[in-house]
Parts: structure tokens; sequence; C-alpha cells
């Protein structure tokens, strides 16, 4: 099965519902799984609680939403967006929801239409704990 790229373009959701999103990179190393934005985001913001967040994306700079040790994560994989989204925590933090397609709309279509083999490798890669 074929490898992940060591970094892909992927959206932070804040639940399964939401209309809302922060585009984010996504890495797999192989220790750690990394999440970085330069996007500003409200509700990000308040999770993460830190002082200089919309200072760095209103520069550009990446901010680190999370960096867990891969032999730590609880993921699951979601039937939703169309089996490209997942869930990934490690002990008691946060559930984050990521989705490597285009969260709505014709976006998505795109998305499933070119980019099916790379979901397919992220969730070779990552496989789901059952948490």
């Amino acid at each position: 099965m074929a490898t992940p790229p060591s970094w892909t373009t992927a959206y932070l959701l804040p639940s399964r519902s939401s209309s809302t999103w922060v585009g984010v990179e996504i890495e797999l190393g192989d220790e750690n799984l990394r999440c970085v934005t330069r996007e500003y985001s409200g509700w990000v913001d308040e999770e993460l609680g830190l002082l200089d967040y919309e200072a760095k994306t209103s520069l550009g700079e990446p901010v680190v939403v999370f960096d867990y040790r891969r032999d730590q994560i609880e993921a699951t994989w979601l039937r939703q967006f169309y089996r490209g989204g997942f869930q990934v925590s490690q002990g008691n933090s946060r559930r984050w929801l990521i989705t490597l397609a285009y969260p709505s709309g014709f976006g998505s279509l795109l998305d499933l239409m070119t980019d099916r083999a790379v979901w397919r490798s992220w969730r070779s890669a990552l496989p789901a704990t059952g948490a």
C-alpha cells in the first residue's frame, strides 16, 4: 500500500455537524502525527488558549494545533466525508476532527474524484485504534 505524502492539506472541524472549518496541514512521521495551521479561527483559538495564535496567523506563521506521539494516538476513521475523515486524540486531550476531503459542496465531490488514493494511504498508515 502506498504511503501518505509527508504533508497533506486537510480541514479541521469543531464537530461532525459544523459548517465551519480551518485549513490545516497534517504530517504523519515515524514517531508523530502533527497538525499545523496558518489560518485564524476563533474556535481553534479558544481550544488552544495560546496568547499569540492570532498574531502568528496574521503574519502567516504556522501554529501547531497538536503534535501527538504516533504510538499513543487514538484514531477513529469516519464514514462521513466519503471515508476521508477521522477523529484523533492522545490520552485525555480533545478529540480533533480532521477531514482530507473538502468539507462541503462541489469541492468535496472534486476531492472524491481526485484524492481517494491519498485517503486510502492515510487510512493504511494510521489505522483505527477502536477508541
